[in-house]
């Protein structure tokens, strides 16, 4: 793996931790769980809510990953059809 592409990867896991951390992100967690009666004590619930967050920051990490890798490599272009849904309809189905 290249040095580039190393360092694109700790960019993004950089910026989607420093998203996920930010006094922003946590000052609006507090005042969404500030709002409910909870058993759970608050702190708990927003390290809970971040977490959560990340797993789902994570699960995106390769569309972020490829987005920054695109925008890098000025060699790359963008297929005319990209991100639009493919209609599988006209696909014979396969029984087993």
């Amino acid at each position: 793996m290249s040095n580039q592409v190393k360092q694109i990867i700790r960019q993004t896991v950089s910026e989607i931790l420093a998203d996920s951390m930010s006094a922003q992100n946590i000052r609006r967690m507090a005042e969404k769980h500030a709002e409910k009666v909870h058993f759970v004590p608050i702190r708990y619930r927003i390290i809970g809510g971040i977490l959560q967050g990340l797993n789902i920051k994570f699960g995106n990490f390769i569309e972020q990953l490829l987005r920054n890798i695109v925008e890098m490599d000025t060699g790359v272009q963008v297929m005319p059809d990209s991100g639009k849904k493919s209609d599988c309809s006209s696909h014979p189905k396969q029984t087993l």
